[in-house]
C-alpha cells in the first residue's frame, strides 16, 4: 500500500531543493527541508523500490527558485548527485545567457558519465534547437514543451 503498489515508479524533486554551494562550490540541500541531506532521502526512496531523480539547471541559476545552477560545476554536481545515489538528473534551461543547449549539454552529459554511476539524464530544451538532431548522444529524454498544469487551456497546447 505505498506509492509503488499505486503504479508510481520515481519521486523527481523539482526546483527549490538546493540551498547554495558550500565553499568548496558543492551544491547542498536546504536545510530546513532536508536537515539530513539527500542521500538519506535517496537511500529511503531505493528502499521503496522507486528512482530518485533531481533536478537542476544549466545556468548560474534555477528557473523559479533562483537557486544555484550547475553552470560551470558540472563535474562537481554531477559527483555529488552520484556520491547522493541519484538515479535521474533534469537539467532545466534558464538564467543561460551566452549559451547554447547544444554546446552545453554535453559538458553535464560528459560529467555525469565520468562519475561511473548510470544516470537518466533529460535535458529540458523544448525541442527549440532539435535535440532528435544531436540530443540521443547527449542524453536519454528532453522535454518537447513548457510545463503543463491542471487546466484545459495548458492541456490543449500540448
Amino acid at each position: 500500500a505505498g506509492l509503488k503498489d499505486a503504479g508510481y515508479r520515481h519521486i523527481h524533486l523539482d526546483d527549490c531543493w538546493a540551498h547554495a554551494r558550500n565553499a568548496s562550490g558543492y551544491l547542498y540541500p536546504d536545510p530546513d527541508h532536508f536537515p539530513n541531506g539527500m542521500k538519506p532521502l535517496a537511500d529511503y526512496v531505493h528502499s521503496k523500490g522507486l528512482v530518485f531523480g533531481l533536478y537542476t539547471c544549466a545556468g548560474t541559476e534555477t528557473c523559479v527558485g533562483g537557486r544555484p545552477g550547475s553552470k560551470d560545476h558540472w563535474e562537481q554536481d554531477a559527483a555529488v548527485f552520484a556520491e547522493w545515489g541519484v538515479d535521474w538528473v533534469k537539467m532545466d534551461w534558464c538564467n543561460t545567457q551566452g549559451m547554447t543547449p547544444k554546446d552545453t549539454y554535453p559538458k553535464m552529459s560528459a560529467a555525469m558519465n565520468k562519475t561511473g554511476r548510470a544516470m537518466h539524464f533529460n535535458m529540458c530544451e523544448w525541442g527549440k534547437d532539435a535535440p532528435w538532431t544531436w540530443g540521443p548522444a547527449v542524453a536519454q529524454s528532453w522535454r518537447m514543451a513548457g510545463d503543463h498544469t491542471g487546466v484545459w487551456s495548458s492541456t490543449k497546447l500540448v
